[in-house]
């Protein structure tokens, strides 16, 4: 079990919390091993998943009606999910740490620059698949929960 004090900050972009939504067994145990005040979403992360889904029902408009009656209906369901977890707001230190960030980070998405300086400035570990990205920013500390931690 993880330690108590540290914190954990869920990436959506490389679908973690997706993953625990649609009942990944192995992301399912890591969570739940974890205390609920150690596990946190950023703001950028709740920008991506809203963005996510005005832009699939926007794309469902042609869409016969109860399309995007159901689109709607699961976008609420999201945002219920999300008001259960701890919100790590974009801090004038996370930027600072953006800012800063060398050359090579500069080629990485500015949203996963944003969640990574957000976990750099709050001492968090961020909870990601996307491993190819945060091994690229230097200071940030990662993990893949979609996989046994052995075989990290």
């Amino acid at each position: 079990m993880p330690p108590s004090h540290q914190r954990y900050l869920l990436d959506f972009d490389s679908d973690i919390y997706g993953l625990w939504l649609q009942g990944n067994v192995q992301v399912i145990l890591r969570v739940s091993q974890t205390p609920e005040d150690c596990l946190w979403i950023s703001a950028i992360t709740i920008q991506e998943i809203l963005q996510g889904w005005l832009n699939r029902i926007e794309r469902e408009r042609p869409s016969p009606k109860d399309n995007i009656c159901r689109l709607y209906d699961e976008l609420i369901g999201a945002m219920d999910e999300l008001y259960k977890l701890n919100v790590l707001y974009y801090t004038p230190q996370a930027h600072q740490v953006f800012n800063a960030m060398s050359a090579p980070a500069k080629w990485i998405g500015t949203n996963d620059r944003r969640i990574a300086a957000s976990a750099i400035a709050h001492n968090m570990i961020v909870v990601t698949r996307n491993t190819r990205h945060f091994e690229r920013i230097g200071g940030v500390r990662y993990e893949d929960w979609s996989v046994a931690p052995d075989a990290e």
